[in-house]
């Protein structure tokens, strides 16, 4: 690539500034092919008929946004609106409607909704928005149900989805979001749900919190700020004696200069029981730094959109990508 001709008018300096621009932009090679990038986490091979697209439509739901995976590859799970379906992809390329229940908001809760000035259009419904495996005969999901977070367990019987009892439903508020738009995370670990998202109807109070299983509920405190109340969360990855939380927010530290946004990593531990004087019901062992995601001679990232764990050589070395 030539350099532009310098002049001294503005659009020869325009010329420049773009050329250096393109020149930060184009990825570096290395000779000999020395220099080896991330490997990705599946890899097909032309002609491999597993490579086919495939597309899925139900009449009358939308808003596929929840999956998940069983443990013997065989079936997916599908959060949609006011709905959870399962999908046999046993058949490479074919997708095919094993059953769906339906999980709408109660009347109750979409009036309600409306009411609160939200629209019955676009956003007084249940997003399912959380979707974990809870054992083999059980799943765990949350939705918003119509700005009112709710969670429940759905039974299993061959992959196949039981409906779900109305008595049986229960409070999802620090689980799943209140508006569907929100972003957030949860993941399950060892019986218990560790989720990142926001904990109240005006989506000013984010929240990491752990439910579930044998032990005390924890939460991050609102009142020290230990987060921003912009923090929008995307992934929950757990290690041996803790769970990450990757997620961006307004960085406070840097108040005095301008609005930086910037990506976080926060660490809580799997041990961790909460205060007995001091910090009861709330973390301990909660610490966030910043993420630095650059590249040399590179702009930094600092919008984050997700992270997952790459498999390592070795079990106490991991790498999240």
């Amino acid at each position: 690539m030539a350099l532009p001709a310098l002049g001294l008018d503005p659009w020869s300096l325009l010329g420049l500034f773009l050329f250096q621009l393109l020149q930060l932009l184009l990825p570096t090679t290395t000779a000999g092919g020395g220099g080896q990038g991330p490997m990705p986490r599946v890899r097909y091979y032309a002609g491999d008929e597993r490579r086919a697209l495939s597309f899925f439509h139900q009449k009358g739901l939308q808003d596929f946004d929840t999956l998940l995976l069983s443990g013997d590859g065989n079936t997916l799970y599908v959060g949609a609106r006011e709905a959870i379906l399962a999908l046999d992809i046993q058949d490479p390329g074919v997708p095919r409607l094993k059953n769906m229940i339906p999980w709408p908001a109660s009347d109750r809760k979409k009036s309600e909704c409306a009411f609160k000035k939200k629209s019955n259009e676009t956003q007084c419904f249940n997003f399912i928005r959380v979707l974990v495996s809870y054992n083999v005969t059980h799943l765990y999901t949350c939705g918003t149900f119509a700005f009112s977070p709710a969670c429940t367990f759905i039974e299993l019987q061959d992959s196949y989805l039981l409906p779900i009892s109305e008595d049986k439903v229960m409070e999802g508020k620090g689980q799943s979001p209140f508006d569907p738009a929100h972003k957030h995370t949860a993941v399950l670990v060892d019986g218990m749900l560790y989720s990142g998202t926001m904990n109240n109807f005006l989506g000013s109070e984010p929240i990491l919190m752990r439910t579930l299983g044998s032990q005390p509920v924890l939460k991050t405190d609102n009142f020290l700020r230990w987060l921003h109340h912009d923090a929008s969360f995307v992934a929950a990855i757990p290690s041996t004696q803790v769970v990450y939380f990757f997620f961006e927010e307004t960085a406070s530290e840097f108040d005095f200069f301008e609005r930086l946004h910037t990506s976080r990593v926060a660490r809580v531990c799997k041990n961790d029981v909460g205060g007995e004087k001091l910090l009861q019901k709330k973390w301990t062992t909660f610490l966030k730094a910043q993420l630095l995601c650059t590249q040399p001679g590179q702009l930094p990232f600092n919008v984050i959109r997700h992270a997952v764990l790459l498999p390592a050589d070795s079990p106490t070395a991991p790498h999240i990508y």
